[in-house]
C-alpha cells in the first residue's frame, strides 16, 4: 500500500500556508494533514537586508581594472572585468537587464576551475542532442 500526498496553498490575506494531505492507495483522503508554516520561526520575520543605522557607510574599495571585455549574445549583454583590489584579483561577470546590472564575482584563485567547468558545459552542449520539442535556434 502506497501513500501519496496532495500539496495545496491556502491564502489568508497576505499569509500563505502550504498544506500536505495524505491519501492511501484507494485515493481517498484521510484526516491527516500538515501545515508547514503553522509555527512561527524562532528567528521572527526578518528582511533580507537589515540596514545598520548606527554604523558609518562602508568606505569605497579602490579597484584597478586589469582587463575588460563585452559580449553580446542574442538580446543579452555581458561585461567581463578582471580587477584587483587590496584583497586580491577577481573576475566580475555582469549582465545588463533593463538598465540594471546583475553580477557574480569569481576570485582569481578559482578561475582555472571555472574555466574547466565552463569547458565541460560547452562540450556537453555540443554533444547532447537537442530535444525534439525545442524551437530551432
Amino acid at each position: 500500500m502506497s501513500t501519496s500526498f496532495i500539496c495545496a496553498e491556502i491564502y489568508e490575506g497576505l499569509n500563505c500556508k502550504l498544506v500536505l494531505l495524505s491519501s492511501g492507495a484507494s485515493g481517498k483522503h484521510h484526516g491527516h494533514f500538515m501545515i508547514s508554516n503553522e509555527r512561527p520561526s524562532p528567528y521572527g520575520r526578518q528582511p533580507y537586508f537589515r540596514p545598520s543605522y548606527n554604523s558609518q557607510p562602508r568606505p569605497q574599495v579602490i579597484e584597478d581594472t586589469l582587463r575588460s571585455g563585452e559580449l553580446q549574445i542574442e538580446r543579452k549583454l555581458f561585461f567581463l572585468n578582471l580587477k584587483e583590489n587590496p584583497r586580491g584579483r577577481f573576475l566580475r561577470i555582469s549582465e545588463e537587464v533593463g538598465g540594471r546590472r546583475n553580477c557574480i564575482i569569481i576570485p582569481a584563485t578559482g578561475l582555472k576551475d571555472f574555466q574547466k567547468l565552463l569547458a565541460d558545459m560547452v562540450k556537453a552542449g555540443n554533444e547532447i542532442p537537442p530535444k525534439m520539442d525545442a524551437p530551432p535556434v
